[in-house]
């Protein structure tokens, strides 16, 4: 692995709960479909260096969507060295996503400077992403309006440590309306990596930008991303 594929790695190991971790290199999706098939207790499954086709992609990640299927997602981790140095550099890694998202894999491509920030920021939104689409029941995601990433901009600038990563599990599950429902259950698992017994106690230092309006009938946490406080 290269350096920052190692960070993203090590990273994976504290911030992917009930994640399966495979450290084997060159296996295919075929070979993480039977691992995850062999494991029930695991959400989903993660390994480096999977080749998918003609390409070997950085990781390659699985997770459940319903009796025996699963939705996968490669994770490319961009070293300044191989990516974008070139036009033509640029134009091979579009032409591969492009070609990965035709063949059903959503491709997720966080650059060297994102990992080097913050590797552990880049593997959470990695294993959120992966059970947003999973089948459980823990969250709902569709898609964010424009000030709900306003408002995760402001986080982003003002917060830190568990405000910053419970901001971050409830900007991934917002809505069209810029409302998130995450189960209280998914939100402490998703921080378990922070040693935080109860995460609900950060929700004040996001307020006003973030609020906690109801639970609804599945006894997920609603929250509402504050258009008004964006503005003011």
């Amino acid at each position: 692995m290269t350096p920052i594929e190692q960070m993203f790695w090590d990273a994976a190991n504290i911030c992917m709960p009930w994640a399966l971790r495979i450290p084997t290199l060159g296996l295919s999706i075929a070979d993480l479909e039977r691992a995850l098939a062999d494991e029930p207790g695991a959400s989903c499954v993660i390994a480096p260096q999977v080749v998918c086709g003609r390409y070997r992609v950085d990781f390659m990640a699985l997770g459940r969507i319903g009796f025996n299927a699963c939705m996968a997602f490669a994770v490319e981790c961009d070293g300044h060295e191989f990516h974008e140095k070139t036009k033509e550099q640029a134009q091979r890694d579009k032409l591969r996503d492009r070609e990965l998202v035709r063949d059903g894999i959503r491709v997720l491509r966080f650059t060297g400077s994102e990992i080097w920030r913050s590797p552990e920021m880049c593997a959470h939104e990695v294993y959120v992403s992966i059970v947003h689409h999973s089948d459980h029941d823990w969250v709902q995601s569709i898609e964010s309006p424009p000030h709900a990433w306003e408002a995760m901009k402001i986080i982003d600038q003002t917060r830190s440590g568990p405000s910053l990563y419970v901001a971050r599990t409830i900007y991934l599950a917002c809505d069209k309306t810029g409302r998130a429902r995450v189960s209280p259950e998914f939100l402490k698992q998703s921080v378990r990596f922070l040693n935080l017994s109860d995460p609900t106690t950060v929700l004040q230092d996001l307020r006003p930008l973030i609020e906690c309006r109801a639970v609804d009938t599945k006894g997920r946490l609603v929250f509402q991303f504050n258009e008004q406080a964006v503005r003011s």
